[in-house]
């Protein structure tokens, strides 16, 4: 390990992060050359430029903010997450926003940027009369391999405006007289290498043009008025992104976007031309570090292990932390010890990683490479993610090919080791407990019905909907994998408790009060619970209650949505410090498995037991 105090000739040699030297970077490429879809303007480099202000230029800073430099002084929200980073490109200089989604093109509702502007503003009537989108885009995936998906850079496209992204190909598009027109380059970016587009649309003439790399590539007509996004919600420019109004945003960016700019006239040949001469050289690391993946948000004990994942590490590489506050620059080198079998670098954290966001790269012979922003923190009492056992939502039956809640889904988690099993129970007018989520099948509901009008119906497999004792019976030959019991919330408080004395009832009859928790929605189910079971692991499930109150009601589980402790992150440290457990449901992308693990899950319910048993080996082991 080595700390710092570096000077500023050396901070400025590593990227701006305080390290100890950086590679030398060939010039990149521009790409293949593609001869144009439609030429129906000259492209004569003596034509006189259009005399052009921009109303949008972007500027963005090593701590992620980001401002609008133009006369417009729009807000730009730094939506932060993680899988964005602002990093100091060596080639250029300048601060760089790198995007690294798992995926491009997905929906995220964090790590972008968003430059705001209302109906009614001088920037909007500019967008109108002509304008022109301005961007450097690098591509960190392979558009050829994804030709269908629209993954954006710069953009503000929601029924309205106009935006840069790629569709296999480098595109331009604006929305004029209700339709979108696209101005296709046919360009297929390469992987790792800069480009530089001007997406020009001239209202006058009603042309739609695309430059690439300074050379007008393709035209398109784009008759009829400019569109403005259909709503206000949209009206905006994301970088990163593109424009949606729901919470999530769509088609993320993953790569590299820089000089971003909007121009309040269209931009012709010899502007690109001139823009393009004049445009700082970019460069990609040339360390193919790809598929980086580590746990953030997090704290850790002095001593704990601190893993990176990625595709193309090697023994020798090292982890370089770096922290920016008041423009005051702390950088950490650390030893890192690669682990070939899990594709990862280990290293050590120490109280010297004392403040919370950083900034990671990956150190290789003075060569360096961004991999991504972390949260951590660094305390003696840290409240550090655990490895969370497996709750089997329903049984194991959505992988396993059986009906939920079935006798053969709950044998499947069994044999498939899971630490729990989650199933529901209703109970019939005359007090027979049964097996079932919905509470009907076939068309019989299960409170309204007697037992003789439920026992004959059957599951997709062929079996018989289970009783609760016939549930026990199974869970007997292993009781290895808890029992995990949800009483369904029932018509009236008569039921709902007729429904908890039967399900106490039937485990005592088992002998089986050791091997088997309870979880409910309703308050009341849970507290009456808790008060005939004392020693009962109960677990309320409707995320609106804080670990204080539920412990005075004997209830130790707060088993809630991971929204509700995203919203509430400090309920599970409350919960810890009270000797509680963290049980989130039900989580079945690798994503939010992730995210639960960082927030400090102690139980995942999921109807991908495998999925949750891969990222706690990843993680954990």
């Amino acid at each position: 390990m080595r700390a710092n105090n570096l000077t500023a000739t050396v901070l400025c040699a590593a990227l701006a992060f305080a390290c100890s030297g950086v590679e030398n970077i060939p010039e990149p490429s521009a790409g293949p050359s593609v001869e144009p879809s439609s030429e129906p303007v000259s492209q004569d480099p003596s034509q006189e430029p259009v005399q052009e202000n921009k109303i949008l230029d972007l500027s963005f800073s090593l701590d992620g903010s980001a401002s609008d430099l133009s006369p417009s002084g729009l807000t730009v929200n730094y939506v932060p997450g993680a899988s964005l980073m602002v990093y100091s490109n060596s080639d250029s200089g300048r601060p760089v926003p790198r995007f690294y989604p798992e995926e491009p093109g997905v929906s995220q509702g964090s790590s972008f940027y968003r430059a705001r502007y209302s109906t009614t503003s001088d920037f909007a009537d500019a967008l109108a009369q002509g304008h022109s989108l301005e961007c450097v885009l690098m591509c960190d995936f392979d558009p050829a391999a994804i030709p269908s998906t629209v993954v954006s850079a710069f953009s503000g496209l929601e029924k309205g405006g106009s935006g840069i992204f790629v569709r296999k190909t480098i595109c331009f598009s604006v929305w004029t007289g209700r339709q979108e027109y696209t101005a296709d380059s046919g360009i297929v970016p390469e992987k790792g290498v800069y480009y530089h587009v001007i997406g020009s649309y001239d209202a006058a003439e009603g042309i739609a043009r695309i430059f690439v790399d300074g050379n007008l590539k393709a035209s398109v007509e784009a008759p009829g008025k400019f569109n403005l996004p259909s709503n206000n919600g949209a009206m905006w420019y994301g970088v990163g992104i593109d424009a949606t109004v729901s919470g999530l945003s769509t088609g993320a960016w993953k790569g590299d976007v820089a000089s971003l700019a909007i121009y309040d006239a269209p931009l012709n040949g010899a502007n690109a031309t001139s823009l393009h001469e004049a445009l700082p050289k970019y460069g990609r690391y040339t360390m193919d570090i790809s598929s980086i993946d580590y746990l953030s948000g997090i704290s850790l004990r002095p001593g704990s292990a601190f893993r990176l994942f990625a595709e193309g590490l090697k023994s020798g590489d090292k982890m370089v932390f770096t922290h920016i506050e008041n423009g005051k620059v702390t950088s950490i080198e650390r030893e890192a010890r690669f682990l070939s079998d899990k594709k990862c670098l280990q290293t050590t954290v120490g109280k010297d990683l004392g403040f919370t966001d950083w900034t990671l790269l990956i150190s290789r012979d003075g060569m360096f490479a961004p991999a991504g922003a972390l949260s951590l923190r660094v305390e003696d009492d840290a409240d550090e993610p655990r490895s969370p056992q497996i709750i089997a939502h329903r049984g194991w039956w959505l992988s396993k090919g059986v009906p939920q809640n079935s006798i053969a889904a709950l044998a499947a988690a069994q044999d498939g080791g899971c630490e729990a099993a989650e199933t529901d129970i209703w109970i019939t007018t005359d007090g027979e407990v049964f097996v079932n989520h919905d509470g009907v099948l076939d068309g019989v509901r299960i409170e309204s019905s007697t037992k003789a009008n439920v026992e004959g119906l059957k599951l997709a497999n062929g079996e018989p909907i289970p009783t609760l004792d016939a549930y026990l019976e199974q869970h007997a030959k292993n009781t290895a994998t808890t029992l995990v019991i949800e009483i369904k919330t029932h018509s009236s408080r008569e039921r709902n408790n007729a429904c908890v004395d039967a399900a106490i009832a039937a485990v005592d009859r088992h002998s089986l009060a050791d091997h088997v928790q309870y979880i409910a929605f309703d308050l009341q189910n849970c507290k009456r619970i808790a008060a005939a079971r004392p020693g009962a692991m109960v677990g309320y499930l409707n995320g609106d209650a804080e670990p204080s109150s539920l412990k005075a009601a004997g209830i130790m589980q707060l088993d809630y949505t991971l929204q509700a402790f995203t919203a509430h992150p400090e309920w599970v440290q409350q919960a810890h410090q009270a000797g509680m457990v963290i049980n989130m449901w039900t989580l079945d992308t690798l994503d939010d498995i992730k995210g639960a693990i960082q927030l400090g899950a102690d139980y995942i319910t999921t109807n991908y037991p495998e999925r949750v048993a891969l990222l706690r080996q990843k993680y954990f082991e």
